[in-house]
């Protein structure tokens, strides 16, 4: 995050919330971490270097092990039809730079809660088919919310 203030804001948000962050600088940073191991959840600032925030929202959105990571965009732009176009790219909540470090608390509760609930409906489907945890592959017989809140599903 280029400016100290707003990945403080972020960073404390994240933390207040309950999660672990993985922070990444550039979008190259971002989708090699997504690569190796998704997040529970992308907070995803559009004014990225090399490759730019809505490059990589298409990117995440376009790959099997990625597509359903709730993402929440930073930007600093007051262009108003950016917001709805992002949404209808995938973006899971836009947040407008400068941030409240508590109504952005608030919204990654909410994505994450809606998130964990989108989960654990599909697990709750497919549990007569015997498919596993998108996230880790474990299969089991416990509630899939209460199995990722004891992973390690972090936020990057």
């Amino acid at each position: 995050e280029e400016e100290r203030g707003v990945g403080g804001s972020a960073r404390w948000g994240v933390e207040k919330a309950g999660c672990a962050l993985r922070p990444a600088v550039g979008g190259a940073a971002a989708l090699a971490l997504e690569n190796q191991k998704p997040a529970e959840l992308v907070i995803l600032d559009l004014g990225l270097p090399i490759i730019d925030g809505r490059e990589v929202l298409k990117r995440l959105r376009a790959t099997p092990a990625t597509h359903r990571v709730p993402v929440i965009i930073l930007t600093g732009s007051e262009d108003e039809s950016l917001e709805s176009d992002l949404m209808d790219e995938g973006a899971d909540d836009y947040l407008r730079k400068p941030i409240d470090p508590v109504r952005f608390t608030a919204r990654v509760r909410a994505v994450l809660r809606r998130a964990r609930q989108r989960c654990y409906d599909r697990a709750q489907a497919d549990r007569s088919y015997g498919n596993t945890c998108g996230r880790c592959s474990r299969r089991g017989r416990t509630s899939p919310l209460s199995h990722r809140l004891r992973q390690s599903h972090t936020v990057a």
